[in-house]
């Protein structure tokens, strides 16, 4: 938390964020293959894993990106070079998933809850990216400025 009371920390979002996304996961492989992604909207994103069950492939997949980006919040400034390339891409393929699950909705569904609550996550994950797009110049220009002094 922040110590000015009427703020909040761009990583307490954050944390929230990776949160969500990890325990989407869970309630999917928890729910397993009879319930979870069982719905015709899903169709697409089944075709997506076909040899895996789809429920395991997404579970685990969501699990491991939010467990990925709460480690690499919790680390954060400790290690500059690898943290803010981590949170960008966590953001990233939570767009990406979230944007692919409102979209196969809307193709079956138009008018499903679905289609706006993962829609509007997505955009909450498309502000984090915004948001940490200077952390990760930085570490690019960091990396960069590294690897030209070392190959002199």
């Amino acid at each position: 938390m922040s110590s000015n009371r009427p703020y909040v920390n761009l990583s307490t979002i954050e944390y929230c964020a990776a949160s969500g996304v990890l325990g989407w996961g869970l309630w999917i492989l928890v729910w397993g293959p009879n319930a979870a992604l069982s719905a015709p909207a899903f169709d697409s994103l089944r075709a997506m894993v076909a040899p895996w069950p789809a429920y395991r492939a997404y579970g685990a997949g969501a699990v491991m990106l939010g467990a990925f980006y709460a480690v690499a919040i919790a680390v954060n400034g400790r290690q500059m070079y690898w943290t803010p390339t981590v949170r960008l891409l966590s953001c990233l393929l939570a767009v990406l998933f979230l944007s692919n699950l409102a979209l196969a909705l809307a193709l079956e569904q138009p008018s499903s809850t679905g289609v706006y609550t993962y829609g509007a996550l997505a955009i909450l994950y498309s502000a984090l990216l915004c948001a940490n797009l200077n952390r990760f110049a930085l570490s690019a220009h960091m990396i960069w400025s590294r690897l030209n002094e070392r190959y002199r």
